[in-house]
């Protein structure tokens, strides 16, 4: 370890920490006026209604167990509720959280290496680096990428907490290094190969791993290791699942092993390429159909030739194997082996692997410097040249990230073949109500013949809107075909065959959607409302319940439980029912009506009457609440009123069979 800073160079190192935040912050500033994208922040955020809610003890419990968005991350759930319950849905301060925790991250970088180190100039250089280079863009101004940075501040936190377990062993110092690691793992389980970049920061900067001709391993160093390896083989299984479950990891035969392989080969090194020059950036990157044969030799050449490099130097300069074994160990959970979605790389996966090809070129440049005293002034001049550079590409980067349409328009610009950008551009177009600009980025996701679901099911929401019912259910088939799964496209599918009569099949679609979507208010009332119509009422209750359970203002529920109260006479339970929607919603022309059906039920006749002529005032129209009407009057014995009921309902509905009949019941005005 480093001998202890002295009070002149912790200021010193205070005061270069507070002007790069200064410097972040401006950099990335514009964050404040952004848009939730509906990329990924809706899952997340915006139509997540266990996040909506804010903090709650349901919450609590469900982030726990959950497995949304094909990810176990219960500490992320938690910080996107904790800003709904301060900020609501306001994006703006959404965005000012990751900033923060940017800004947090970039000062742990700092502080750790320099703690871990000694040095004063290379661990600015890094932290620097790590603040203001684009390809970090995507983790801070996407909302839904909460889980990369608050993730990426704990695992620093850990290798905080190592540090000065390191320096003095003991086992509530230990305890610290895991409950963070614990923590980081619940954010996002990126950092299950943190337990290796311990081991590597045990050979440099830490120094507990040394060369005495051959390297002198401890296994002790190993042993204390094993604990976190076990929280990161639990993290990893837990994952797998999920992502298992969610559909989020792709099957062996829609990606080969050998494809894997060669794009994570091209990736390491693409990734490279983007740090040192970083132009085209873009989300998502595309998965390429083929990848040449030169492109992945070369690739795999130049790895050889740059690992082969920093062993070779391992003795004279370890910082650049430290750093270089830090990015590719850091990456390998997210380089493609095991393919989650469908995008070859990403911007976001270099959040924290960076810092080791950070550390390597600042310790090198300081060597360099230190070795030829000549070249301090060129290196500075250089560094500071660079360095302002990219804050000016990360500025231009973050107004990329304003709102969907600016995102995925640039995504365009940036990429070939890129069916998800225009798909997620359609339907932020369809939002804005530009339908044609829409419907032709779906039909050239299509001419690309692109499996991709989002895109039929966006066509089949725009036929639906339409009222061309016929090609929208055809759409969602065709998304369930490629997703069978998909709780949007079972939704609507069901809908939509409820509409037509078709009860039963529109209830398996919702019972499909239901365990998929569970603790869904408006599918339990979906099913509620079908199960009543079937006929059963029991079960339809059941139904109701928990949707009135989840949502106790939801009125079409209350409204809905309220009928099937009814179907099995349990009239006064109806009443409550109706009492609270008009309660919620003094016009409700269906709960004012209904509750009219429930009175005459219970005989009172009075109300009845008060409610279907309060019903009529919102419906003058409607046939059927004249019809009740009618009954009612013709039962509390006021014929004349009862006859000019029947005779409007007549002239609203002349099909009306059953209504005429009744009115033929009643003698003509002057008869005996």
């Amino acid at each position: 370890m480093a001998p202890m800073a002295t009070a002149t160079s912790r200021r010193l190192v205070a005061t270069l920490g507070l002007a790069l935040l200064l410097v972040t912050a401006a950099v990335y500033s514009e964050v404040r006026d952004h848009e939730f994208v509906n990329y990924d922040d809706p899952a997340y955020v915006t139509d997540n209604a266990r996040v909506r809610d804010g903090l709650t003890w349901d919450g609590v419990r469900w982030a726990l167990g959950a497995t949304h968005a094909a990810n176990w991350h219960p500490l992320t759930w938690l910080s996107h509720m904790a800003d709904v319950q301060l900020f609501g849905l306001d994006p703006g301060p959404h965005h000012l959280v990751n900033l923060l925790f940017h800004l947090a991250n970039t000062l742990l970088v700092l502080f750790v290496l320099r703690r871990m180190s000694g040095a004063l100039w290379p661990p600015v250089v890094v932290a620097t680096l790590f603040a203001l280079h684009p390809l970090h863009v995507e983790s801070v101004a996407w909302v839904a990428e909460r889980k990369d940075v608050l993730s990426t501040f704990m695992g620093l936190a850990t290798i905080w907490a190592y540090a000065r377990y390191t320096e003095r062993r003991s086992a509530g110092r230990y305890a610290a290094v895991l409950a963070l690691y614990g923590l980081g793992l619940a954010a996002k389980p990126m950092l299950v190969t943190l337990p290796l970049v311990l081991l590597l920061l045990d050979y440099w900067p830490l120094g507990r791993l040394r060369f005495r001709g051959q390297a002198a391993f401890d296994r002790r160093l190993l042993w204390e290791k094993l604990p976190l390896a076990a929280l990161a083989a639990g993290a990893s299984v837990i994952t797998f699942v999920a992502q298992k479950g969610g559909g989020a990891v792709l099957p062996i035969h829609s990606v080969p092993p050998v494809t894997r392989l060669a794009n994570a080969v091209v990736s390491y090194v693409a990734y490279l390429g983007k740090t040192i020059w970083p132009s085209k950036l873009a989300i998502p990157y595309p998965y390429p159909l083929s990848l040449p044969a030169w492109k992945v030799a070369g690739a795999a050449f130049l790895l050889i030739v740059l690992s082969g490099f920093a062993v070779a130097q391992a003795r004279r300069r370890p910082y650049l194997l430290c750093g270089w074994l830090w990015y590719l160990v850091t990456l390998l959970p997210v380089i493609g082996i095991i393919q989650v979605g469908d995008q070859a790389m990403a911007d976001r996966y270099t959040y924290l692997p960076l810092i080791g090809i950070f550390v390597a070129v600042a310790w090198a440049a300081a060597g360099l410097a230190h070795a030829r005293r000549s070249l301090r002034l060129p290196l500075a001049a250089f560094s500071v040249a660079v360095l302002l550079a990219l804050a000016a590409s990360t500025v231009r980067q973050v107004s990329v990230w304003a709102d969907t349409v600016s995102l995925f328009t640039n995504s365009l610009r940036k990429t070939e073949r890129n069916y998800v950008a225009h798909t997620y551009l359609a339907i932020a177009l369809k939002r804005e109500g530009d339908i044609e600009g829409a419907v032709s980025h779906l039909e050239a996701v299509g001419a690309m013949g692109a499996e991709f679901p989002d895109a039929p099911y966006t066509l089949g929401q725009i036929h639906d809107e339409r009222g061309d019912l016929g090609r929208a259910a055809d759409y969602y088939r065709t998304t369930l075909s490629m997703q069978p799964d998909h709780a949007g496209a079972l939704v609507n599918l069901g809908r939509l065959l409820e509409q037509n009569g078709r009860a039963e099949e529109a209830l398996a679609h919702y019972e499909r959607a239901l365990r998929l979507l569970p603790g869904d208010a408006s599918l339990e009332n979906n099913l509620g409302v079908v199960l009543t119509r079937l006929g059963r009422p029991d079960e339809a209750i059941a139904h109701l319940e928990a949707a009135v359970g989840l949502e106790p203002e939801n009125v079409e529920a209350r409204n809905n439980l309220g009928v099937a109260y009814l179907d099995l006479n349990r009239t006064d339970e109806a009443v409550l029912q109706f009492v609270s929607v008009l309660e919620m919603e003094p016009d409700h022309p269906a709960a004012r009506f209904n509750l009219g059906v429930a009175s005459q039920r219970a005989g009172r006749l009075v109300d009845a009457v008060e409610h279907f002529e309060r019903s009529l005032a919102g419906a003058p129209e409607s046939a059927r609440v004249h019809a009740a009407l009618g009954d009612t009057l013709f039962r509390s014995g006021r014929l004349r009123e009862a006859r000019a009921a029947y005779e409007e309902a007549l002239r609203l509905d002349p099909g009306d069979g059953q209504t005429r009949r009744k009115l033929s019941a009643i003698p003509p005005p002057g008869d005996p």
